[in-house]
């Protein structure tokens, strides 16, 4: 019979080996941590058992040190492994099983030390078992009422099973129903044994099935992750291309209102620039009246025809300015360019649109403009933004009834930003016109459409600049507009 029971001891180590090793060899492909502890751990038990198996064939150290401590290491390993698929913290239960592992084998080293009878030092061995393998039935419960998973319950009664069967083998032992030998053949020994085999193999299939179950619902919510994914790219495809519709229309409805804001004002300029013309082109006039009468008397000198001709060409040539000038003011372009330009001149050419109406209404002029300030954008745009400031400030002016109108236009290189400032001397602007000055068509004026400054704004953040202004009731008002160089 004592061969018996020690083939029965030898069948629990080949129960660890095989089930264990299967697991590790089955998922190896999976490179995965849990599986390497509970595998490896498992092992270690296996190796445990070998030596509890041969006791007197193998050393006193090897059988009362060893194997315990082989079998202490791989449970705690497997338990370790376990609590790896619950998310909360689990230091709290990893604590308390080292703690009594501790405990145990430096009682059981004390117990065999000082000569206790080998029934004491295997009653520790079987209740300490008792609470070491009780964390298998709690885990497992957590592991099922978190997941549903059968594995969860297989683990729970795994656990169940080691407590219960090495429970009645320490029970036996201390009410000396049992033989605290190690092959002894008692009905405790054989209960002890079959239960071992039992919860060996449940937990293992416990394991077995929490991981793969685990793994495919990893599988499924990659899939169902990707065809989020690639549903979320078709929508943002198509919402990109309605953006891409929503934006062109929206530069479209800036450039359109850039020339309607250009063509409300076209009739006061075009009178303006009418006055202005009469000038060179009258000019003209009497100088070819002049060398077609000296013609007709013969009386043409040379040097006089040369002053004359010299004349006609510099009154040609301001009329054709005032042309360009005019016609790049009103040009008409099929969309956004942006290229560097001189942003001094082109303030320079946008005040000389507006300096007929200045002197008319009897507007001092300062100028405090830096030379060659170049920027990059749309020099259409842009010049825009300066002629609504500028009439802005003249429409102020005149409608303050100010003797003294004055209007300072200061362009300057500040950092990495051209600052230009025009500030006037009007009656400046009222809270309520302060805190919707950008809207669109939000106006003071009474013939305004409301749309300068909207538009103003728009291109100006557009260009990556920024927009602001001061107003003080009484004493007048600045814009400054910073365009990025």
């Amino acid at each position: 019979m004592k061969l018996d029971i020690q083939t029965s001891i030898l069948i629990i180590c080949v129960v660890y080996f095989v089930l264990h090793g299967a697991i590790w060899m089955v998922l190896r492909g999976q490179k995965n941590l849990q599986v390497d502890i509970w595998a490896g751990s498992g092992v270690l038990s296996g190796f445990s058992v070998v030596l509890s198996a041969n006791h007197g064939l193998v050393s006193e150290f090897l059988f009362y040190y060893v194997a315990p401590l082989l079998m202490v290491v791989g449970n705690l390993g497997r338990l370790f492994a376990l609590r790896m698929y619950l998310d909360a913290p689990q230091k709290k239960y990893h604590y308390f099983n080292l703690v009594c592992a501790t405990v145990y084998m430096a009682w059981s080293a004390y117990l065999h030390e000082a000569g206790y009878p080998l029934t004491v030092v295997m009653l520790l061995y079987f209740s300490y078992w008792v609470i070491g393998c009780l964390d298998y039935g709690v885990v497992g419960y957590q592991i099922y009422k978190k997941h549903r998973y059968t594995g969860g319950l297989l683990i729970a009664i795994a656990g169940f099973v080691f407590c219960s069967t090495l429970g009645q083998r320490a029970f036996a032992i201390y009410a000396g129903w049992g033989s605290p030998d190690v092959y002894g053949a008692t009905w405790d020994q054989g209960v002890m044994i079959v239960g071992q085999i039992l919860a060996i193999t449940l937990s293992n299939m416990g394991f077995l099935q929490v991981f793969l179950a685990i793994k495919e619902e990893s599988n499924l919510k990659v899939q169902s992750d990707l065809s989020k994914s690639e549903a979320r790219s078709n929508y943002l495809a198509e919402y990109g291309q309605k953006l891409q519709v929503l934006i062109d229309e929206r530069e479209e409805m800036i450039r359109q209102l850039i020339l309607s804001n250009k063509s409300a004002g076209m009739g006061a300029l075009a009178a303006s620039f009418a006055h202005e013309l009469n000038q060179p082109l009258g000019a003209i006039r009497l100088n070819a009246q002049l060398m077609e009468h000296q013609f007709e008397q013969m009386q043409m000198d040379p040097l006089r025809a040369k002053e004359i001709i010299d004349s006609v060409i510099k009154d040609n040539k301001r009329a054709s300015e005032i042309i360009r000038k005019l016609r790049n003011m009103f040009a008409n372009p099929e969309g956004v360019d942006f290229a560097p330009f001189d942003l001094s001149q082109l303030v320079i050419d946008t005040l000389d649109l507006v300096r007929v109406k200045t002197k008319q209404v009897n507007i001092n002029i300062e100028l405090d403009i830096d030379e060659k300030i170049q920027v990059r954008g749309d020099a259409t745009q842009l010049q825009q933004v300066v002629l609504n400031l500028l009439n802005n400030a003249l429409d102020a002016l005149v409608d303050s009834g100010k003797s003294m109108k004055n209007m300072k236009i200061s362009l300057k290189s500040g950092g990495n930003f051209a600052q230009l400032k025009v500030e006037d001397n009007a009656e400046g602007m009222s809270g309520d016109i302060k805190d919707s000055i950008f809207q669109l068509f939000k106006t003071s004026k009474a013939a305004g459409m409301g749309v300068g400054l909207w538009l103003s704004q728009t291109v100006v953040r557009g260009h990556g600049g920024l927009i602001s202004f001061e107003s003080t009731k009484g004493i007048g008002t600045t814009f400054l507009v910073e365009l990025p160089q």
